[in-house]
C-alpha cells in the first residue's frame, strides 16, 4: 500500500476517536495497520500525524465535482443494401 491509502485508512479509523500516542496505538484493539508498519512507511509517528492533518484539510477544502451525464449519441444507421441495377453493356 502507498502512503495515501494508509493515511486514508487511519483517518477513517480515527474519525470518531481521539488520536492516541504511538504507545497507546500499539495496545489498541482493531487497528487497521500495525504500529511497526506505520513507522517503516512514515519514519516516525509525528510525521504520520502531520500527513494526516494535511490530508484532512485537503478533504475538507475539496469541492465535490459534479459529473454531468453525457448526452446519448444517436446511433449510426447502417448502410442500406439495395438491389444492384443492371449495368449497361457496351
Amino acid at each position: 500500500m502507498n502512503k495515501k491509502k494508509l493515511i486514508g485508512k487511519l483517518i477513517e479509523f480515527f474519525a470518531d476517536k481521539e488520536i492516541p500516542t504511538y504507545r497507546e496505538y500499539i495496545h489498541m484493539d482493531g487497528i487497521p495497520i500495525k504500529g511497526i508498519q506505520l513507522k517503516r512507511v512514515f519514519g516516525s509517528w509525528n510525521r504520520m500525524l502531520k500527513m494526516m492533518e494535511r490530508e484532512k484539510l485537503k478533504r475538507a477544502n475539496a469541492k465535490p465535482v459534479a459529473v454531468e451525464p453525457k448526452a446519448a449519441k444517436p446511433k449510426a444507421k447502417p448502410a442500406k443494401k439495395g438491389v444492384v441495377k443492371d449495368a449497361k453493356k457496351v
